[in-house]
C-alpha cells in the first residue's frame, strides 16, 4: 500500500532500533532544525524517509531483496547528511569513544551502507539509509530550490483546480443568461 511509504519511517524491530534512530535523531536533528525551522525539518524528516522508502522498494524490486524496511533510519540519514553538510568540523564521538569530524563520520556511514547493498545476508535496508542521504544531499545542494519545486507543485496544482472551477462557474453563468434571455 502506498501510505507505508510513509508509516514505515515511524515502525521500528524492537526498542533498541527505535532508542538508537531517536538518539541519532535528537544528536543531528536538534542543530538542523535551529537552522531550517521546524517546519522545513519536518519536511526533511517526512520526504527523506518516503524517499528512503521509495529507494528501498526500487531496490528490492531490481534486486529481489526480501529485507523488510523498517524505522526512521532512512529519514534520519537525511537529517545526518544535511548536517555534515551544515557543520562539517563539528566533532561527533563514534560508539561513544572515538572523536571524528562530523562530513567524515557521515561519509563513513553512507560507505558501509553503499558496501552494505552488496554483502549477502544482511538485515539491514541499506538502500534506504541511501535514499535519505540522497535526500538529505539533494536538499543541502539545492535547499530552497527543493522547497519552491515542492511549492510549485502545490500552486501548479491549485491553480488547475481554480481553472477547473472558474470554467464551470463561466458554464453555468452561461447556462443562466441563455435561460433568463
Amino acid at each position: 500500500y502506498v501510505h507505508t511509504l510513509l508509516t514505515s519511517a515511524f515502525s521500528h524491530v524492537d526498542a533498541t532500533h527505535l532508542l538508537f534512530n531517536m538518539l541519532a535523531l535528537w544528536v543531528f536533528g536538534k542543530d538542523v532544525c535551529k537552522v531550517v525551522g521546524r517546519w522545513t525539518f519536518l519536511h526533511l524528516y517526512v520526504a527523506g524517509g518516503v524517499l528512503a522508502s521509495l529507494a528501498h522498494v526500487g531496490f528490492s524490486w531490481l534486486t529481489g531483496d526480501p529485507t523488510p524496511a523498517l524505522g526512521a533510519s532512512g529519514a534520519v540519514m537525511a537529517i545526518a547528511v544535511l548536517f555534515g553538510a551544515l557543520y562539517p568540523r563539528r566533532t561527533l564521538m563514534i560508539n561513544f569513544i572515538i572523536p571524528i569530524p562530523a562530513a567524515l563520520a557521515v561519509a563513513l556511514y553512507v560507505i558501509l551502507d553503499v558496501a552494505g547493498l552488496f554483502s549477502a545476508g544482511s538485515s539491514i535496508a541499506h538502500a534506504a539509509h541511501l535514499g535519505g542521504a540522497l535526500y538529505g544531499f539533494l536538499y543541502y545542494r539545492y535547499g530552497h530550490r527543493v522547497d519552491r519545486f515542492f511549492t510549485k507543485m502545490e500552486v501548479k496544482a491549485a491553480v488547475k483546480s481554480e481553472r477547473k472551477k472558474d470554467t464551470e462557474r463561466e458554464r453555468l453563468q452561461a447556462e443562466m443568461d441563455r435561460l433568463l434571455d
